[in-house]
């Protein structure tokens, strides 16, 4: 009987390519104490508050970015990581830097560590790409409307961003000449 409760849940998360919000699981007919329990006896795996990953599965090929985008489906890769995401930058962000939505409040999230920028409707919603990583859906803007945005903030800011710096400068250098770095890595 566990067994066939176990099966079922697996199956469902072998749906999903894996990995699941608790809430998620609960909808799509687990039962909580199904999931304590495979949590438990090691089948599950918690990777975060309220995300489970089947033990079995493949490791994540990029775990922040899927997390983030399953923790919080609102939000949108931005800045430094979005950069990261379409190689136009040689700095590994320290954050997962995620722009939302006006009137959305901001992310409860203890692992990735997330930095959320409000955005108006009209920004929030221009130059949005849907990647698929590992099978899920993650949201993430477009290299034609990241560039202005990095521009735009440095100008305004008036501060030496590196990351943003670099994302320019190799945008305008030859496909061949964009493999090597520019700046140190230096937090932004």
């Amino acid at each position: 009987m566990k067994n066939d409760r176990f099966q079922k849940a697996k199956n469902i998360f072998q749906k999903r390519h894996g990995i699941l919000r608790r809430v998620e699981a609960i909808k799509l007919g687990v039962p909580e104490y199904v999931i304590y329990e495979m949590t438990k006896s090691g089948d599950l795996i918690k990777e975060a508050r309220g995300l489970y990953k089947l033990a079995e599965s493949e490791p994540l090929s990029n775990p922040d970015l899927v997390q983030a985008s399953l923790l919080i489906p609102k939000g949108v890769v931005f800045l430094i990581s979005a950069l990261y995401f379409h190689r136009l930058t040689t700095q590994i962000p320290h954050w997962i830097y995620l722009a939302l939505p006006r009137g959305t409040s901001s992310p409860k999230v203890e692992y990735p560590p997330v930095k959320a920028f409000i955005r108006s409707e009209k920004q929030y919603s221009a130059g949005v790409e849907e990647h698929t990583i590992d099978g899920i859906k993650v949201r993430i803007y477009s290299r034609k409307k990241l560039l202005p945005i990095v521009s735009n903030i440095e100008k305004k800011s008036k501060r030496y961003c590196p990351g943003s710096i670099e994302g320019l400068y190799v945008k305008r250098l030859p496909q061949r000449e964009r493999t090597h770095g520019i700046c140190q890595n230096q937090p932004c």
